[in-house]
């Protein structure tokens, strides 16, 4: 099978050799490809980063404490302007690193950027997109705070 549903090239063995059954295979699996059946593919190709942030952290609020919902929801912020109406299957190791680059330039310290790129990762990881980008998405070198150290102790 070969078919193009939703600007989605599908190719799939229908694994027959009798050309009625497999005209009928094909017809059942577009029809499950439409109704969104078929893998999640053509769902996840026309998702946008803000709807799948969206999804993201509303999942987030059945396992997490609020304070972790508070933080995912402003570490997404400056992705959502990034990525916008980005669809995911667009995402590029390129246009990470050039977040990154805009970041870095506006003076935002590498921890910040590191933990929003941490939630894009996690993002992309849960919509099953990281996998391509994850051996050349780096994360920046973090600066680690002094150690702080009490001059007396009382009893």
């Amino acid at each position: 099978m070969d078919d193009v549903e939703n600007g989605i090239r599908y190719r799939l063995p229908l694994k027959t050799t009798n050309w009625q059954d497999a005209k009928k295979q094909e017809k059942e699996t577009l029809s499950d490809i439409a109704a969104g059946k078929l893998g999640g593919q053509g769902r996840i190709a026309l998702q946008t980063f803000n709807g799948a942030a969206d999804a993201y952290i509303q999942e987030r609020m059945l396992h997490t404490a609020e304070k972790t919902r508070f933080t995912d929801k402003e570490r997404s912020r400056p992705l959502r302007k990034f990525f916008a109406d980005t669809r995911l299957k667009r995402i590029t190791t390129e246009k990470i690193v050039d977040y990154q680059l805009a970041r870095k330039a506006a003076g935002v310290s590498g921890r910040t950027i590191n933990m929003e790129v941490s939630l894009l990762r996690r993002i992309l990881k849960k919509h099953k997109q990281w996998g391509p980008l994850a051996e050349d998405v780096k994360m920046l070198p973090e600066r680690p705070a002094p150690a702080r150290v009490m001059s007396s102790w009382v009893f």
